[in-house]
This record gives C-alpha cells, structure tokens and sequence, in this order.
C-alpha cells in the first residue's frame, strides 16, 4: 500500500473512532493504553464509550483492519472512560506483526491501531505485554519496565521507507528511572525489573535449549512478541513518550503454554491493576 493511501485510511478510521468514543474533532486525550496478556484482566476502568476494531473500517474495504482475525484474549477493542477522574483511551488487545505471515497486506495494521491513539492526542503510551524472563533472578510474576532491546532475531517492523528512527530513542531512561522508584516504595510485595527486551516475531515460541540462552548471552533480561513494533511507530512522533513493560509468565526453563501465561497473571491481577492506576497517575498528574 501507498503511504498516501494509508494516511486517507488512518483519517477516516480516526473520524470513525471519535464519533464513536464521543470525542470532538477537537478534543485529545493525553494517556493512553495497551494492554497485553494478562494485563487487560487487571486493568479496571469505568469504560465511557467502546468500539471493536473491525468497526473502523467502514466502507474502506482496503483498511488494514479488515485483514484482523478474531485471536483468544485479544479483545481488539477501543475504550475510554475514567481513572480515579483521569480520563484514558485504552486499546484492550492488540495486533501482531505474526499474524499476516501469509497476508502481508494487515501488517499496517499494527501501525495503525497505534497512530490511531496518538491522533487522538496521547502524549504517553504505557505499553504492556506478558513477557518470558531469560534471567533466573528476574522470576515469574515479576515486572520488567524495559529500558532498551536486544536487536536482531527475524525482525519486522511496521515502517515505510525513509523512516529512519530507533526505537529505544523513544524510551526516555530518566522516566522509566522515577517510576521504578515510585513502584519500588509503593509495591513491596511485587518484584520490579529494569531491563532489555528482545523481540520475538513468532508465532512459534523461542526454544528454551538454544533461543533463550543466546538472546540472554547477548543481553536480554525478557522476551516477548510485541511492542517494539509499537514503540517503533511511536518514535515517529518526537512529541510522544513510551512506557514499555511487560509481566514475566514464564521461567528461562519452563515449557511454553499460552494458557498457563494468562492464567499466571490472572491471579497478579490486583497487583498489576494497581500499579498501572499508580504510573496513571504519574504520567497525568
């Protein structure tokens, strides 16, 4: 697709978006939300106005959109609504570069449904992901803040030509510093991380023999199958900071299931859920 064509697509699926959260042409909101495995089951908010991704599409039969499938725990759904009075727009289950391997066509998809946020006017973007440790000492039910990635395996992201810009520019360290010390004081009983993550295209899982021991030689503290491709398209916007994060499923050891990770945080929950009011209300004082 033609990066004009996109950008007529991005507009018309941004005016659809508005008139169904209730925004004016005018109106922006500051914070927004993705909420990965897990996180979307900790995350309570008194949800104002809700929209299913496929509804954006409208007549524009060649909006990325149309190729998203139905995947179990993505709800693929826009919300906004309040958070102890701090309004939020929230995307409740994202896309995956993975699934357009055979349809490259939806891949913009996963640039889009993260521009959609930012024309909406968020200014901070906490992303959240469940994530694989690749250090002992980083267990599972811990939370990673990730400062940085570890580059190279199979990458893909969801850029046109020209745009020339590193995602870990996007992290800013001093932020990610001062949340881990607010987290820190406040959630004693919930073990927090600063580390790289490494991004995984997927499907399939990385193997624990070989994968994991090599991506944590070459500095990974996490793995997992998403947000850098949303940081990298976050990054285009200088005036935009990233809050990347992830919650830790599974061991460096542990066979992979997809089920067991969501279950695993299901029952962090109310841990997890407090702490995204906490960094809410740090970013939005």
């Amino acid at each position: 697709m033609k990066r004009d064509r996109y950008y007529e697509l991005l507009a018309s699926a941004e005016e659809r978006l508005r008139e169904a959260l209730g925004l004016r042409p005018d109106e922006t909101i500051q914070t927004a939300l993705v909420l990965g495995t897990g996180w979307a089951d900790a995350f309570s908010l008194k949800v104002d106005h809700t929209v299913a991704m496929q509804d954006l599409i409208g007549t524009d039969h060649d909006n990325p959109f149309v190729h998203v499938d139905a995947l179990d725990g993505h709800a693929r759904r826009y919300e906004i609504g309040k958070v102890n009075g701090r309004r939020v727009l929230v995307l409740r289950g994202r896309v995956h570069m993975n699934e357009f391997v055979f349809n490259p066509a939806g891949k913009l998809a996963v640039r889009m449904q993260i521009e959609l946020l930012i024309r909406l006017g968020a200014k901070t973007l906490i992303l959240t992901t469940g994530v694989g440790s690749l250090k002992p000492e980083i267990e599972v039910g811990s939370v990673v803040f990730f400062d940085g990635w570890v580059s190279s395996w199979s990458e893909e992201m969801p850029l046109f030509a020209g745009e020339f810009k590193d995602p870990e520019e996007a992290i800013r360290i001093e932020t990610v510093g001062e949340l881990t010390a607010v987290a820190h004081t406040g959630f004693e009983d919930l073990s927090l991380h600063v580390g790289s993550h490494v991004y995984w295209h997927g499907p399939h899982f990385e193997g624990r023999a070989r994968d994991k021991k090599r991506m944590a030689d070459a500095g990974g503290s996490c793995v997992s199958m998403s947000v850098k491709t949303e940081v990298a398209v976050s990054r285009l916007y200088e005036d935009v900071r990233t809050i990347p994060m992830g919650f830790v499923c599974n061991s460096p050891f542990e066979a992979m299931d997809h089920k067991h990770h969501r279950d695993v945080a299901r029952a962090a929950a109310p841990k997890l859920g407090a702490l995204l009011e906490c960094l809410i209300a740090m970013v939005d004082p």
